[in-house]
């Protein structure tokens, strides 16, 4: 026979009371083995399926430099996609105004480099940059007094804008042959025979 004491009847309170808690904090975290109810995976793994939806590059995109197509037109790379990881690139022409340097592919002015400035360059801009762009400069060469014929030539490279007779007597004459002026004396003339060449140059600063 179980004889049932005070002492007994405080114990069983006690442990009445423990299960009580236990179960109570088991309620509030939703499960009964006493785990955490959070799923400390879920943000990892939406992080993991957004990086691979987004189609991130595995590797630092190595762009490559702008090159010239011509004389006028850039060629400028960029990032178009991460598709399955790698790098994928979009090429998109760029017209240059004023002359596509070679040496970076790049615009600047280098096409204004033999252009006298205030005048439009090959590209069609009006060249403007006076550390690439030229400045004229006139000059004259002449034949001075000559019996019979002469020529006075401008320098190679240079233009003849003009030419002028400064002959003397009856009969001469000028004529204009390429980059040259070519005096002529005729019969009955009695004088000299003189031309004059008035020629132009382009003094370009040093650069592309």
């Amino acid at each position: 026979m179980l004889i049932y004491t005070p002492c007994m009847h405080r114990l069983a309170s006690v442990a009445l009371a423990i299960t009580t808690m236990s179960c109570v904090a088991c309620s509030a975290s939703g499960n009964t083995d006493g785990s955490s109810g959070v799923d400390s995976g879920a943000a990892h793994d939406t992080a993991s399926e957004a990086s691979d939806e987004g189609g991130s590059c595995l590797f630092t995109c190595d762009v490559p430099a702008p090159t010239c197509k011509d004389a006028c037109t850039s060629v400028v790379s960029s990032v178009s996609s991460c598709a399955g990881g790698l790098c994928k690139f979009d090429q998109t022409s760029k017209a240059c105004p004023t002359g596509c340097n070679s040496t970076n592919g790049q615009c600047d002015s280098s096409g204004c480099a033999k252009v006298a400035c205030g005048d439009k360059g090959p590209c069609g801009d009006t060249c403007d940059d006076p550390t690439t762009c030229c400045v004229k400069s006139t000059y004259d060469r002449t034949t001075g007094a000559v019996s019979g014929s002469g020529k006075a030539c401008c320098d190679a490279g240079d233009v003849l804008t003009g030419t002028e007779d400064c002959g003397v007597g009856m009969n001469h004459g000028v004529n204009v042959d390429g980059t040259c002026a070519d005096a002529w004396e005729g019969a009955g003339n009695g004088g000299t025979a003189c031309a004059t060449a008035h020629c132009e140059k382009l003094v370009c600063p040093t650069g592309p």
